[in-house]
């Protein structure tokens, strides 16, 4: 701060003058530097108040003129701070007249000049200023740069902001490193600037630019609310990529109000050094002052706004849901849901949730969402859309193939709120969850009642078309054509319209009645053939005018199918080809097949291809031409790995070779071609032939088969060849008691097939290895995996028979007859299994006390499952055991002299035992 020294000789004194108030007599010298004493402790006030009497006392002593022309300066600063500024700029003017002004004095004052012009209208003016005052490199570097920021002000301020951009991004990348802080206020007013030029691109650029420098802005929370109204701004204009830019570097509310206080704390501790400093620091203080009350405005605006990071996160998901990314917009509005208090905003983002996670199909997560909603905003009905979360609850449940529970979400909001524009929505979506898990007649009457209920409601088309087919699936046939032809009366153009005359031609057709379903599918061809049923139409049609006798029609529209649906394309040409096969053209089947394996090599029905080529041959006399088919595609097809059916093929060439010789035959020539495989280095097709051939051994050969898997290790890709073939090879190793090896396969399995059928194998196999090392408790949990995921029931069996037995060494004897109790009562299980279960029960019930019970179980052991030799040997000889303990003497003797005298049971080490029993009771062995 300029602080004016004149030196004048001699004294002057007013007469009475009253020294400002203090009955005091002062001469000019002395009001002078009281009031500069005064202003240096930046008691501004008693400044003022001083250099004012000077003024009254001495304004027309021409001898003090210099003193009075001195201290313009000081006295234009305190009509600054106290607000004057109209006052001060007369003040300031009449200083910067002076001919004899200081250079220094006369700098600091030409930056107050564009203040007072700036706060008392004149922005133009003070612009003008402001440029001037920027444009000496000279001047004071803390105000020069200060008049940069007022000199872009002043653009806006004059509705100008295309020219404060052009001015700010030519000058910011000139200013120098030591002038961060004013880099980062002139980047909040660049991005204002740009936004208000319409400069939206341009602007997105900033914010890209300028995020690894947020941290040391000063008004971080200015250009964070900029930033957010430009994401909404871009989301709006449908640009949003651009909206993401912005959103995605947007900080939460806490962080942004922590970081401002913080910098706040750091503006007020500079201002109060400053003013330490005195007032040759106030050009200082009063720039500080500015930018401490522009933070605290936007903080007091910014601490008002009411669920920031929710509606954030609403708009950061609305961008990623403007390009179909539903995950993501589903993962910001679930953490959002999770971590912000619950409110209207919240209750929004939790809806929106919902809608993400429904459109990506991911019905784990939307069943997730439903259930946070429901917690969060379910209770007491608290919120407005529960009905709402409690459908998508039932969509994703359905989705998830948890049809009863699904049922029951949908009945709760049909019931629950019948008066809501999704009841009737619920009460369908609860009519076909009953169809899809097999519940028809439960379907039939829901699809009735909706009917009936909304006589008048759009989904009253849906009912009616529901309706008909829940009777078509119960194979009421005759009363689902009368259901369709009544909905096609009724709604001649529904949307339904197709599948209804489709579903119309297929119950004709199910019922034989080709000759009235042929114009149905005609009709349906013609009017429908978009319709996404027209392939299943079409095959239909071809099978319905082969069976009225027109061949070459039939043989036309089963060429017709498109190749594209390989399900519906396959079934159409092994139509085809059973149709030539009732003409007897058995060459043309033949070659019908071959077109078939050439163009699709690797189709699933590869196999079965084959065997009808193969079949075609033999038919017409030529077997060995069969077989050459067959071994042709073995040898083409079997080193593909993706070639899928070539293990079916291998495992039905058995058929065309009938008899021991034959047998041997085809045995050799498999372990002469995986013996050149191997030189070729055809994995591959090595694997697939050794392992076949361990297929064709028979049982007594089980150790050649065994032996044959072992050595299979070598050959394997877990990833990319049948899990067949590597289970055949584990359970060798396992049987061998190689069990790393084997459970490594296993493992494999698991990893590579999740889906595959064969994947129980893996669960039981993992249980047996366990439960041989000791550890029962990781057995039995592999043993109910294997029941969950058991689909042929054979190996679900096989491991309830092992559970039971380790139950029985745990004297948990009810637990185990329970399991056993499955194991008969299934239709999957085999016979060799269910006489071992019999076996089983019979043992738990012997050890549990219960002796009659167990005579019966043993008893219908051998009685059903004879066949079974170690079991039906073994049931008998714990049969007489039993009666025994019964003292039935005569009937344990009976026993064990049938099972003496059975010679299919001969070798068992059971009729040993029996025969020194008998011996021991007196009887002939």
């Amino acid at each position: 701060m300029l602080m004016t020294r004149v030196l004048m000789g001699g004294e002057v004194r007013g007469a009475g003058a009253g020294g400002a108030g203090k009955g005091e007599d002062l001469t000019a010298e002395e009001l002078v530097a009281a009031g500069r004493a005064a202003f240096e402790r930046g008691e501004f006030g008693e400044a003022e108040a001083r250099f004012g009497q000077l003024v009254e006392d001495y304004g027309e002593n021409e001898t003090v003129a210099g003193l009075i022309e001195g201290i313009r300066p000081m006295q234009a600063m305190c009509r600054i701070k106290a607000g004057a500024f109209e006052e001060a700029l007369g003040l300031v003017d009449g200083a910067l007249a002076q001919e004899k002004l200081a250079a220094v004095a006369r700098e600091e004052l030409s930056f107050w000049r564009g203040i007072c012009l700036l706060q008392t209208g004149e922005t133009a003016v003070a612009q003008e200023q402001f440029g001037a005052y920027f444009a000496k490199p000279e001047h004071d570097r803390t105000r020069r740069y200060e008049a940069f920021l007022l000199f872009a002000s002043g653009y806006l301020q004059l509705d100008d902001p295309a020219g404060a951009a052009e001015f700010l991004e030519e000058q910011i990348p000139k200013l120098p490193a030591d002038q961060g802080e004013v880099a980062g206020r002139a980047t909040v007013l660049l991005l204002h600037s740009l936004m208000e030029a319409g400069r939206m691109g341009a602007a997105v650029g900033l914010v890209r630019r300028s995020f690894p420098r947020l941290e040391g802005m000063t008004q971080v929370l200015s250009f964070q609310l900029l930033t957010l109204q430009l994401g909404a701004e871009r989301l709006e204009a449908g640009k949003a990529y651009e909206a993401i830019t912005c959103l995605n570097r947007l900080w939460g509310r806490d962080r942004l109000l922590g970081h401002q206080r913080k910098k706040l704390e750091e503006w007020r501790g500079r201002r109060e050094r400053l003013r330490a400093e005195g007032a040759r620091r106030e050009t200082l203080v009063f720039q500080v002052d500015g930018v401490i009350a522009r933070i605290e405005r936007e903080l007091g605006e910014f601490e008002k706004v009411a669920s920031y990071d929710a509606s954030l996160r609403l708009r950061q998901a609305q961008a990623f849901m403007e390009l179909e990314r539903w995950r993501e917009a589903g993962m910001i509005l679930d953490a959002a849901v999770e971590g912000l208090e619950a409110d209207g905003v919240v209750e929004q983002a939790a809806l929106t949730a919902l809608d993400c996670w429904g459109r990506c199909g991911d019905d784990g997560r939307l069943l997730a969402a439903a259930d946070r909603y429901l917690e969060v905003f379910g209770e007491h009905g608290r919120g407005d859309h529960v009905p709402e979360a409690l459908f998508a609850r039932g969509e994703a449940l359905r989705g998830m193939e948890r049809m009863e529970e699904a049922e029951r979400a949908f009945g709760d909001v049909a019931n629950d709120w019948p008066e809501h524009g999704l009841a009737a929505r619920a009460m369908l979506m609860g009519g076909i969850c009953q169809l899809e898990s097999g519940r028809e007649e439960a379907g039939l009457q829901t699809f009735e009642a909706l009917r009936k209920r909304f006589r008048r409601g759009p989904l009253h088309e849906d009912a009616a078309f529901w309706e008909a087919m829940a009777l078509s699936f119960l194979r009421r046939y005759e009363e689902a054509e009368k259901a369709m032809d009544g909905y096609l009366k009724a709604y001649p153009d529904g949307r339904y319209a197709g599948d209804a005359l489709f579903e119309k031609g297929r119950t004709l057709h199910n019922r034989m009645r080709h000759a009235e379903a042929v114009p149905v599918f005609a009709m349906f061809l013609k009017r429908h053939g978009e319709n996404r049923q027209a392939g299943d139409a079409r095959l239909l049609y071809g099978e319905s005018l082969l069976a009225i006798g027109e061949m070459e029609r039939g043989l036309k529209e089963l060429r017709a199918v498109p190749v594209e649906e390989v399900r519906l394309h396959e079934a159409a040409v092994f139509k085809e080809g059973e149709a030539l096969g009732k003409l007897e053209r058995w060459e043309a089947v033949r070659e019908h097949f071959a077109k078939f394996v050439r163009e699709h090599p690797r189709s699933a029905r590869l196999a079965e291809a084959v065997h009808e080529q193969a079949r075609a041959a033999a038919k017409a006399g030529q077997l060995e031409k069969a077989r050459e088919l067959v071994r042709a595609v073995v040898l083409q097809s079997g080193d593909d790995a993706g070639a899928e059916g070539v293990e079916d093929v291998l495992l039905g060439m058995a058929r065309l070779y009938r008899g021991v010789e034959a047998t041997r035959a085809l045995q050799g020539w498999m372990e002469k071609e995986a013996g050149g495989a191997r030189k070729a280095g055809k994995k591959t097709l090595a694997l697939r032939l050794e392992w076949a051939r361990g297929h064709l051994v028979s049982g007594e050969e089980r150790t050649l088969a065994r032996s044959l898997w072992f050595g299979l290790r070598e050959l394997l890709d877990p990833a990319v060849h049948d899990p067949r073939m590597i289970l055949d090879c584990a359970e060798a190793w396992r049987e061998m008691k190689g069990y790393p090896v084997a459970r490594g396969l296993y493992e494999a399995v698991r990893k590579w097939h999740p889906r595959s059928a064969e994947k129980e194998r893996t669960a039981l196999g993992m249980g047996l290895i366990a439960q041989v090392e000791g550890k029962e408790d990781e057995a039995l949990e592999w043993f109910e995996r294997c029941v969950a995921e058991s689909v042929s029931g054979v190996a679900a069996a096989e491991a309830q028979l092992e559970t039971a037995v380790i139950e029985r060494g745990r004297k948990r004897y009810g637990a185990a007859m329970e399991t056993l109790a499955k194991v008969t009562g299934s239709r999957l299980a085999s016979s060799r299994q269910k006489a071992r279960a019999l076996l089983e029960l019979g043992r738990c019930a012997q050890l549990a006390g219960d002796a009659a019970r167990a005579a019966g179980h043993f008893q219908r052991c051998y009685l059903s499952g004879g066949k079974w030799k170690e079991s039906a040997a073994e049931a008998r000889w714990q049969h007489g055991r039993v009666l025994e303990e019964m003292n039935d003497e005569a009937g344990a003797r009976a026993v064990y002299r049938e099972l003496v005298e059975r010679r299919d049971l001969a070798g068992q080490p059971a009729v040993q035992a029996a025969k020194e029993r008998l011996k021991a009771m007196g009887g002939a062995a």
